[in-house]
């Protein structure tokens, strides 16, 4: 039999202590230390500043608190899948194993089938009694930690109600003061597309409004009460695309478009790259045939020595800062040239043109 996994298991005892505040007391007190080996993803964020969980000040005040020790094992940052392969392979396993059904083909129950997770529904009631009883606070929120079986697989996240502050936009205080606007009015678009103008036009080289990919929807959509996916209204199930609200809100973000076009550093974007692709394409095509053309001849003088000088571009380069200095040093600083000129030629497709033109038969020339 495979080794089991007791997924999140030790967050029972965790979460048994919290339901018994009168009879615990922390940090809690064992014969021995408890240690726990948590395999744990890293978020992006968090891996610009902390190589392990563990050096973050929250995990620490939970260890010091609870007096469980903490062992966080991180799998590479953008290598997760992998690492929790090799960490499946491995002789060790963790105690417990954080979005299982992120990385396991098949999710919890795949994994339970395999026999690499615990049936965690008997242990709920006696270990657990909080997480029991929130999860059969009625049929609704039951179907959505029992699997069709009438298992629980894992300890998960639920929330009664959700709280939009968590996706809010944030305003400097500061800067409402200078612009005359009052932080605590900003509670409609309208109110925050004044500010962010405002910023747009005052101050230079600031960015108003930032956000990832992942995160516009949520931040933005939460102003219309839109959030993906199905939702029970009068017990009738629906999808949040076919609301009202979420049209509203392709209204809004039309507008956004329409407001980004009437800026004329749209066109002049627009203008430039036609003028790179175009203009870029013609010269570089020019220049890299007059040059394949005069190596390929065979009278060429020094033909080995200028072969090489070429050849030794594709592997090195004198970077950025050369580069730089020698585009202002020749005039071409803030021009649209600047971009086409340092790498007009390329290398590569020079020597490809070279043995074409060799082809040529010498009684044509």
């Amino acid at each position: 039999m495979k080794k089991l996994i007791a997924l999140l298991m030790a967050l029972c005892l965790l979460l048994s202590a919290g339901a018994a505040l009168a009879d615990v007391t922390y940090p809690i007190k064992t014969d021995k230390p408890v240690k726990l080996k948590v395999w744990m993803e890293m978020n992006a964020g968090a891996s610009q500043v902390f190589t392990n969980y563990m050096e973050n000040p929250v995990y620490q005040r939970f260890s010091e608190v609870t007096g469980i020790e903490l062992e966080m094992m991180h799998p590479t940052y953008g290598a997760a899948g992998e690492g929790f392969g090799m960490m499946l392979a491995g002789s060790e396993l963790p105690d417990i194993i954080v979005d299982l059904e992120k990385f396991y083909n098949g999710g919890a129950v795949a994994a339970y089938d395999d026999e690499l997770i615990y049936d965690l529904t008997p242990y709920l009631e006696e270990n657990a009694p909080d997480y029991y009883k929130l999860i059969n606070v009625n049929d609704d929120v039951r179907r959505q930690f029992y699997n069709e079986d009438g298992k629980v697989l894992g300890f998960y996240y639920y929330e009664d109600e959700y709280d939009s502050l968590a996706d809010c936009l944030v305003v400097r205080p500061d800067w409402c003061e200078e612009f005359g606007i009052d932080p605590a009015q900003i509670t409609t678009f309208d109110k925050l597309e004044e500010y962010l103008q405002k910023v747009k036009d005052t101050k230079p080289g600031v960015t108003p409004f930032l956000t990832s990919k992942d995160k516009t929807f949520t931040t933005l959509g939460a102003g219309y009460n839109v959030y993906q996916g199905f939702y029970q209204e009068d017990g009738t199930v629906k999808y949040y695309a076919d609301s009202q609200e979420w049209h509203d809100f392709l209204g809004f973000s039309l507008q956004g478009y329409r407001t980004m076009l009437q800026n004329p550093n749209v066109g002049i974007g627009y203008a430039n790259t036609i003028f790179y692709v175009v203009v870029g394409t013609v010269l570089s095509i020019f220049f890299s045939c007059l040059g394949a053309y005069t190596l390929s001849r065979p009278k060429l003088m020094f033909k080995k020595l200028f072969t090489l000088l070429m050849v030794f571009t594709i592997y090195f380069s004198g970077g950025m800062i050369p580069k730089f200095l020698v585009v202002k040093g020749v005039g071409l600083y803030n021009t649209r040239m600047a971009v086409i000129l340092p790498g007009v030629i390329s290398t590569w497709n020079m020597i490809v043109m070279r043995t074409s033109f060799r082809a040529i038969p010498q009684s044509l020339e």
